[in-house]
């Protein structure tokens, strides 16, 4: 027989006992449905403390990465004064052969990035309005199409930047943050893994380094 000790004389009585045969007390069980509140109540408190725990570090994330787009906001000055170009290589299939044209690249004298236009993902848009063509060539980014930030989930200091290149297409450069200063660099291998071969997306496909430097006003 399964025993317990009353609560107040210690005597040993039945589990199943009601009333203490030693000193007469009534002995106090929790019920049913007392014991299913308390394991409610538990699982209650439980996923309590993991929606706080889930919601201190969306706040966290949160937090960082209004930081990092807080630091890239603002005027960047250019630093490079020649014109750059960049390599388009093309394939004739029916031949195989390769062929190579170099592009120039509208770069910004003061690069205007709103915070706003910083973001985790890309959509990118063509200069098509002629007005802002001189025989048939870009020389100035389109007024409508503001400067826009590409950050990545695993980078804090390497982002893409997207440019027009002279025939109004978009095109997106990768660059190295590092004491406000920007420098560009090569989009080859940014982010790459096993479970993304292709790059994240900062890979804008210009492999090329091609020395273009802004510096924060």
């Amino acid at each position: 027989m399964e025993t317990v000790k009353c609560k107040e004389c210690g005597k040993e009585l039945s589990k199943k006992a009601e009333i203490c045969p030693n000193c007469g007390i009534r002995v106090k069980r929790k019920s049913l449905l007392a014991q299913i509140g308390v394991f409610f109540l538990g699982i209650i408190l439980l996923i309590a403390i993991i929606a706080i725990i889930i919601g201190i570090v969306i706040f966290i994330g949160k937090t960082k990465k209004d930081a990092i787009k807080e630091k890239y906001a603002g005027t960047w000055m250019l630093q490079t004064e020649q014109d750059v170009y960049y390599t388009i290589e093309r394939t004739d299939y029916t031949t195989n052969e390769k062929t190579y044209t170099k592009k120039k690249i509208i770069l910004d004298k003061e690069l205007e990035v709103k915070k706003e236009n910083i973001s985790y993902g890309m959509m990118m848009r063509s200069c098509t309005n002629k007005e802002h063509f001189v025989n048939g060539k870009l020389l100035a980014r389109c007024p409508d199409l503001e400067t826009q930030i590409f950050l990545s989930e695993m980078y804090d200091d390497i982002f893409g930047i997207g440019f027009l290149n002279e025939n109004g297409y978009p095109i997106i450069l990768c660059f190295k943050y590092k004491d406000n200063r920007i420098e560009q660099i090569s989009a080859e291998n940014i982010a790459t893994n096993k479970f993304n071969p292709n790059g994240y997306s900062l890979n804008g496909g210009i492999d090329e380094t091609l020395g273009i430097i802004y510096t924060k006003k």
